[in-house]
């Protein structure tokens, strides 16, 4: 075999670690269905990392399918390991960066999880970036419904007219599909069933509509005109989620600066450069305070 890269050795004796650790100890009772050299593999190592990945462990299939790779990563590994790969510079120099980098990132995490962002600033940043959120084009959401049989669109059709709830649909009416759309633009509905939407007030549903085979019918839940602006309700998670990477950024900044501060009353660190530039990121604290300002100022609809 050609000599392995030693960064895909180092990956796959992580990924080798993981299984280990993730898996824990089996009943001696638990069967061997694999082995490569000295490395087993039992039917409970295999459940438990199925079902890690969130796949059926029931699933012969899938289960073939891990059985083989993992047999294909464990000859990888014997054959770098016969040719003495883990023990060269390149590979421990690797190995050692590696670990580096996930000890440090797995702190930076835990700095990210003690950051929160209040409502206040998410209502505060979605009044201040209206602008941001305006709908391009008219958009809509809907209850799109499915079924190889007219009959059954018919009777869907009736219950969406009642206002039936989804569960109760696909109740009564079995080996229908049924999707609750998102805002989306008609454009990227069947163009029948955009056609339909034309005529459709808001809580109405259309008639019974053949594409390729099957009968769809579609409810109008609301509509949207073009230059709207989003309500907050709609973008609550992605205003969230920049409000919490900018804060996280922050924090990782001023936790930094304080280790530097601490190292250096210590005594813990030497740097060769003139003092006024260690430890230049100390102005994120300033950047830091002005941001909270700014939220604790915010107010709320209600105010």
């Amino acid at each position: 075999m050609r000599t392995f890269p030693v960064i895909c050795l180092v990956c796959l004796l992580l990924a080798g670690f993981i299984l280990v650790i993730g898996c824990g100890e089996f009943r001696q009772d638990d069967p061997v269905i694999a082995r490569v050299s000295k490395r087993d593999l039992t039917d409970g190592e295999v459940t438990q990392a199925l079902v890690q990945m969130h796949l059926d462990p029931g699933d012969e299939l899938l289960r073939t399918q891990y059985i083989n790779s993992w047999v294909d990563r464990q000859l990888l590994l014997h054959e770098a390991q016969e040719q003495g790969i883990d023990q060269s510079r390149e590979f421990r120099k690797a190995l050692q960066d590696l670990r580096e980098e996930l000890i440090i990132n797995q702190l930076l995490a835990t700095v990210n999880d003690s950051t929160t962002v209040s409502e206040a600033a998410v209502i505060n940043y979605w009044r201040d970036h209206t602008d941001e959120f305006k709908r391009p084009t008219m958009e809509v959401r809907t209850i799109v419904c499915s079924s190889d049989d007219r009959n059954t669109a018919w009777g869907i059709r009736n219950a969406l007219d009642r206002s039936q709830e989804g569960d109760a649909i696909l109740e009564n009416y079995p080996g229908t599909q049924l999707d609750t759309t998102t805002w989306i633009s008609p454009d990227r509905l069947p163009h029948k069933l955009a056609q339909s939407l034309t005529s459709l007030r808001t809580g109405q549903s259309s008639l019974p509509v053949e594409i390729d085979g099957n009968w769809y019918v579609i409810k109008l839940l609301d509509r949207s005109a073009a230059g709207e602006t989003r309500p907050i309700d709609e973008v609550h998670d992605y205003i969230k989620s920049i409000l919490k990477a900018e804060t996280a950024e922050l924090a990782q900044i001023d936790y930094i600066n304080a280790l530097r501060r601490e190292a250096r009353s210590e005594g813990l660190v030497q740097i060769n450069m003139p003092p006024q530039n260690w430890g230049a990121q100390s102005e994120s604290a300033t950047v830091q305070d002005s941001v909270a300002a700014s939220i604790d100022t915010t107010t709320s609809p209600e105010e």
